[in-house]
């Protein structure tokens, strides 16, 4: 019996996926990596496998979509208004700038005015998919040079609106640009405030209702109704539909469903995600860029370097240290995933000859290619230009003087670093303190966001962002008396500051919370419990009596924390 249906195209993008993927992470290279070289073989340049390259690109761009969401759902609109120095003024030179100097150099070798800045604005553009993946795969997403690439990226996602915006003006004769561009801008500033406004009052009822019904289906459809809705809306108002489904993620931030959602969407994600990388693969035409090496390799010499010099000049300029500043540079320097949409309608519309189109379109390719391997040279550099452990004072001010609302961890042993790995997990800024060389070296080259200072001097903390610090976290273990003192002073000198702290026993515990602390979570007791319940359980004492008695022992000795949490959640229910 024959079906409507052709799974042909499915089947050999699972295949390629699950034949390539795992072999490159065998080999340490990343998954992108992967995608794309699944793509080129696969593709209509090298196999011809598959040939429709358009329609999987439309339905690729769900994982720039699905990703641009967990991104909004990861921050919060506290944390965005303390990065928008960042947001407004770094990325705005940086797209602003960079769409000139390639303009002009677009204009000199011969290319008109109207093409000029359509190939200005599209290379001014980096990669977020490829950008974001990659923070998050090394555990940067959440230290500095994540912070400051996202700040970059988010107003790139906004200046799409007034490129797209010019199109079908540039293609006709004798348009107002400038009227035309006010009316994309206010059109945009209504369409953003609807959303906001229209999501900050119904989400959390929707999902109120919806949770009540106990169906995990419905849950997971009113996700993706929320997310593909709101792209649709911000789509058919002139905007990105990426910049729609940010928004979405950034409303539900701010509700009790965030952790749920964002494991709901993981699977769409990554699958989507997967397909768009392998999209961009297929654009690779080969043949095209071995009869124009010498123009391609050019080109593309030219984006990266114009791209990384200008990243560097304003991130130093806008207080970045200078090895953040490459680190940045290289990490944002390649093309992006709107330049197709940019260029391909350009095309279209004839205002980009086809021929100039498909050397864009194969450079931007090549260049998110090197993407991974300008991102390794990038952190490379940056360890390299990090100054020696007699300036960590002044590092560590610098790192924290853009952080607000942030985790202070106190040492960087095997406790610090489960508590450092979990906040990097889900995108919570936090900064780090140990005195140990070793352990500062080591985890800076994981990508964790440490620093060499000592957490028991006030002056140290002080430097870390102690008056906008949220939450301190003390896991020291060495010389308890002055931990005692410490938690004492700071209490008095910052009495709304919570700390949390490593007990040794029920004996150091109890007096540091009579210093000060909010919640003290004793080793050597939960230690023992796990001890005491696996010693029950191999006995023969049922599980269910065993986690009994464990959950009465902790209820006692527990207590604070309990209140703690409570106050916590009412405190965020308000």
């Amino acid at each position: 019996m024959e079906h409507g249906f052709d799974f042909t195209p499915v089947l050999i993008f699972l295949t390629a996926a699950v034949a390539l993927v795992p072999l490159f992470q065998a080999l340490g290279v990343s998954p992108i990596l992967a995608y794309l070289a699944a793509g080129a073989i696969i593709g209509p340049h090298v196999l011809g496998l598959i040939k429709e390259v358009e329609n999987i690109g439309h339905v690729a761009e769900f994982g720039v979509i699905f990703l641009l969401f967990t991104i909004g759902l990861e921050l919060s609109i506290l944390r965005l208004m303390n990065m928008r120095r960042e947001v407004l003024g770094l990325g705005t030179v940086q797209v602003l700038v960079t769409a000139l100097l390639i303009g002009y150099g677009a204009h000199q070798l011969g290319s008109s005015i109207e093409v000029a800045i359509l190939i200005g604005g599209g290379l001014a553009f980096s990669s977020t998919a490829m950008v974001m993946q990659l923070l998050a795969e090394r555990g940067e997403s959440a230290g500095r040079t994540g912070r400051g690439a996202f700040s970059v990226l988010l107003f790139q996602d906004l200046a799409v609106v007034p490129f797209m915006a010019l199109l079908p003006l540039l293609a006709s004769d004798g348009s107002d640009i400038g009227t035309a561009l006010a009316l994309a801008g206010a059109k945009a500033i209504l369409a953003l405030l609807v959303i906001f406004f229209i999501g900050r009052f119904l989400l959390s009822p929707l999902y109120d209702l919806v949770a009540r019904t106990h169906n995990r289906e419905l849950f997971v459809a009113t996700t993706l109704l929320i997310v593909l809705g709101t792209s649709w809306t911000t789509g058919r108002m002139g905007l990105s539909l990426e910049l729609g489904a940010f928004l979405a993620g950034l409303l539900l931030a701010e509700t009790q469903y965030r952790h749920q959602v964002e494991g709901d969407i993981k699977p769409f994600k990554g699958l989507f995600l997967g397909l768009f990388f392998m999209s961009v693969g297929m654009a690779i035409d080969l043949q095209l860029v071995w009869t124009q090496i010498g123009t391609v390799l050019l080109l593309l010499a030219s984006l990266l370097s114009l791209k990384c010099a200008v990243l560097v000049l304003f991130c130093r300029l806008f207080g970045f240290p200078m090895a953040t500043a490459v680190h940045i540079g290289l990490l944002l320097a390649q093309g992006g995933e709107f330049a197709f949409v940019l260029f391909g309608f350009a095309m279209i519309l004839g205002i980009i000859p086809t021929e100039i189109g498909q050397l864009l379109l194969v450079t931007v390719s090549l260049s998110m290619v090197l993407t991974p391997w300008l991102a390794s040279l990038g952190a490379y550099l940056s360890r390299r230009l990090t100054p020696p452990l007699a300036n960590q004072e002044e590092r560590i001010q610098t790192a924290s003087e853009d952080l607000r609302n942030h985790v202070i961890v106190g040492g960087f042993g095997r406790v610090g670093q489960t508590v450092a790995r979990l906040l990097q997990n889900y995108n919570v800024p936090y900064i780090a303190l140990d005195v140990d060389p070793l352990k500062v070296a080591q985890g800076q080259a994981q990508g964790y966001s440490v620093y060499y200072g000592s957490a028991a001097q006030i002056d140290v903390l002080k430097a870390a962002g102690l008056e906008w610090a949220r939450l301190l976290v003390m896991t020291l273990d060495r010389h308890p008396e002055r931990t005692h003192y410490l938690i004492g002073d700071l209490h008095r000198s910052y009495p709304d500051l919570e700390i949390l702290v490593r007990g040794r026993d029920q004996i150091q515990s109890k007096q540091l919370r009579q210093a000060g602390a909010a919640a003290v979570i004793p080793e050597a007791l939960e230690a023992s419990l796990q001890l005491s319940s696996l010693t029950l359980k191999c006995w023969g004492i049922p599980p269910e009596a065993v986690e009994q008695a464990l959950e009465e022992i902790r209820r006692e000795d527990y207590a604070p924390i309990v209140a703690l949490l409570a106050k916590r959640r009412k405190t965020t229910d308000k």
